[in-house]
């Protein structure tokens, strides 16, 4: 799959919209790119609420902003927080966790 994916536009979606666009696994995670897992989040209605991204090279958090606007269109605001954490296994590696507000 290529980037840019358009993630602000499947917020709020159904699973099935979200999986026509994103190859998703059975555990809802998917890999392309820059990244090596993307796994999203569906609230109980199974629309698209969220999802977490972990990164395929160490990034700082400024380029892992920007990987994060550019490639996914995830612009924090008023539709989404993100949030950037040091990854459980590897703390020098930058996570980001982003929840849509739409």
């Amino acid at each position: 799959m290529q980037t840019p994916i358009d993630l602000l536009s499947l917020a709020g979606q159904p699973r099935e919209a979200v999986t026509a666009v994103l190859p998703l696994d059975e555990d809802d995670g998917a890999a392309w790119g820059p990244f090596h897992e993307f796994v999203a989040y569906f609230g109980e209605d199974c629309r698209l609420i969220g999802g977490h991204v972990f990164f395929n090279e160490l990034q700082t958090p400024d380029s892992a902003h920007a990987m994060i606007t550019n490639e996914l269109n995830i612009r924090p605001g008023d539709q989404c927080a993100v949030q950037l954490h040091p990854c459980v296994r590897r703390p020098e590696i930058i996570t980001a966790t982003f929840r849509f507000t739409v």
